[in-house]
């Protein structure tokens, strides 16, 4: 049986669970006849879990926070992580990997609880200051899908910030 190696880097974000889940079809090679597509098979990704976790800053310019950090290129690590580290190999594409942006912002006494930002694939996101929020906390991790916010995705969580 034919065995194909795709990339880690490659890969699409893991769900909620750390897995990847995925199917295949095969095509002839002129293209006009085509298989069934095979069941669903669950694969934990090892290359998407338990990144190495890296320092961070958040920074009020104008009425925006920009949060920046880098991406880690090594990856299940460790004592809760399970066999081998593993290394990206980003190629020209230097340590760039989609993040989820997570902001814990603190109003009126309090902190809000987390809330999803949006998605970055450089390595610093820019968020617009809320209105009577005195204090964040930034948190960053691996994408996934749908946006979860876990620990075993973690990246980074910044110092807390006064606005």
């Amino acid at each position: 049986m034919p065995r194909f190696t795709i990339p880690v880097e490659q890969l699409p974000p893991p769900n909620a669970d750390g897995n990847q889940v995925f199917r295949f079809r095969i095509k002839s090679e002129d293209g006009n006849t085509y298989s069934e597509y095979s069941s669903l098979y669950i694969i934990e990704s090892k290359g998407q879990i338990y990144p190495l976790q890296v320092s961070a800053s958040a920074s009020l310019q104008a009425n925006n926070i920009v949060v920046a950090w880098d991406t880690p290129s090594i990856y299940n690590i460790g004592s809760s992580a399970v066999g081998a580290s593993v290394l990206h190999n980003h190629g020209t594409d230097w340590k760039v990997h989609d993040a989820d942006i997570f902001i814990n912002w603190y109003v009126s006494g309090s902190y809000q609880g987390w809330q999803y930002q949006g998605r970055s694939k450089d390595n610093n996101f820019f968020i617009q200051k809320i209105p009577n929020a005195t204090k964040i906390i930034a948190y960053g991790q691996v994408a996934t899908y749908p946006p979860t916010k876990k620990d075993m995705f973690k990246i980074f969580e910044t110092p807390e910030l006064n606005l």
